[in-house]
């Protein structure tokens, strides 16, 4: 009887994997699938191929036929406790199924290291044919991933011969990026579908988890254990946004407003470092910019601080009152915490040769000024003042 108490095993099934463990030096243990996937993902990890599948071919042996019941008796993804949370009568509804499964991810992860993508997706189609209810943990342990979507993303990964690398958010949104750059808008798609898969729920719970957008180091200033408490959150947001380009790219604006929107109305605050690298830009006001160009024909040029304050004060020149707000509006959300950093640098009055030390300073206090003669010329004395 196996551990479980579920599955009868013959003596000599017994004897076989006592002579696979002495024969490749393994450690099969008590024999349960828990340990046994252990092993075979530690292999996995080292390249020791031959020997995850020595441990495969144990655990689908003893525990593929409790796996395909699991699969039957469930008629949904069981709802599972993350490792310590478990309640001491809690009764494990999937084990098999979730180690079965994966190791046939396994499996098909050695056959596409080793370059034989056709035996990998054989792999792959029998998890998502078979075991649709399997989970894994992912590697933080915060979020149970299903094994079928998983097998999904490799297959996309290796029809389209895209590269998913650790199926980090951050490594799937520089490559929707580069994509999108490249105008490969199909594959762009497939690695935001992916990350919004594995990702969202993420999102969302760290978006209901902030108050406000938080203050981020630039890349290379991070203090040691530093932890990004918006980490997907801003990843989703901006892969939303891509979404939203290409659609506009294509024509489709109402496709496009409806994905910047949805940035607007559920990642407040997500952020994204502008191609400088020297601050971050929040999502939501760049998504709030593309409705305007939509919609109001707004052109908010390179984003830099001189180019915002010469179309405020144009649109102010022209009575056009709406658009000078909106430019000055941004150009304060962009630049204001850099002009009150260089404001308080001094303690003095700038001469004209050190005025470009401070063109932060300058140009959000001038819109500043537009924003006071918006509200003058509209009648409305006690916003100017």
């Amino acid at each position: 009887m196996d551990k479980s108490g579920e599955l009868w095993i013959k003596a000599a099934e017994s004897a076989r994997y006592k002579s696979l463990e002495i024969q490749h030096d393994l450690d099969f243990d008590d024999f349960s699938s828990e340990h046994l996937i252990k092993k075979a993902w530690e292999s996995f990890n080292n390249e020791k191929y031959e020997d995850a599948e020595v441990y495969i071919d144990v655990l689908t042996d003893m525990y593929e036929e409790t796996a395909h019941r699991q699969q039957a008796d469930l008629s949904d993804v069981p709802s599972l406790p993350l490792p310590g949370e478990e309640e001491d009568d809690f009764d494990h509804p999937a084990w098999a199924l979730n180690d079965v499964a994966t190791a046939y991810l396994i499996l098909g992860e050695i056959a596409h290291d080793k370059g034989n993508d056709e035996e990998a997706l054989e792999h792959y189609q029998t998890i998502i044919d078979n075991f649709g209810f399997a989970q894994y943990l992912d590697k933080s342990e915060e979020l149970w991933i299903r094994v079928s979507d998983s097998a999904r993303y490799r297959s996309l990964e290796i029809q389209h011969d895209l590269d998913f690398g650790d199926f980090s958010s951050e490594t799937l949104v520089r490559h929707a990026w580069n994509s999108f750059n490249d105008k490969d808008y199909e594959d762009a798609e497939i690695y935001i579908e992916v990350l919004i898969d594995m990702y969202a729920e993420y999102a969302h719970r760290q978006q209901a988890d902030l108050s406000d957008v938080p203050s981020l180091p630039l890349p290379g200033e991070e203090e040691e254990g530093f932890e990004n408490p918006a980490w997907a959150l801003n990843d989703v947001a901006t892969a939303y946004f891509i979404l939203g380009e290409i659609a506009h790219n294509k024509g489709n604006t109402d496709r496009a407003i409806q994905h910047y929107q949805f940035i607007i109305d559920n990642f407040e605050f997500a952020q994204y470092l502008d191609e400088s690298g020297d601050f971050w830009i929040k999502v939501a006001g760049s998504a709030q910019d593309r409705i305007h160009e939509i919609q109001q024909d707004i052109d908010f040029g390179s984003y830099s601080s001189r180019d915002l304050i010469v179309r405020a004060w144009n649109s102010l020149g022209n009575g056009n009152y709406a658009d000078a707000q909106i430019y000055a509006n941004r150009l304060i959300e962009l630049f204001e915490a850099t002009a009150q950093e260089q404001q308080a640098s001094l303690n003095f009055f700038p001469q004209e040769p050190r005025v470009g030390n401070y063109w932060a300073l300058n140009d959000v206090g001038t819109a500043h000024f537009i924003l006071g003669e918006i509200a003058m010329n509209r009648g409305n004395l006690s916003t100017a003042q």
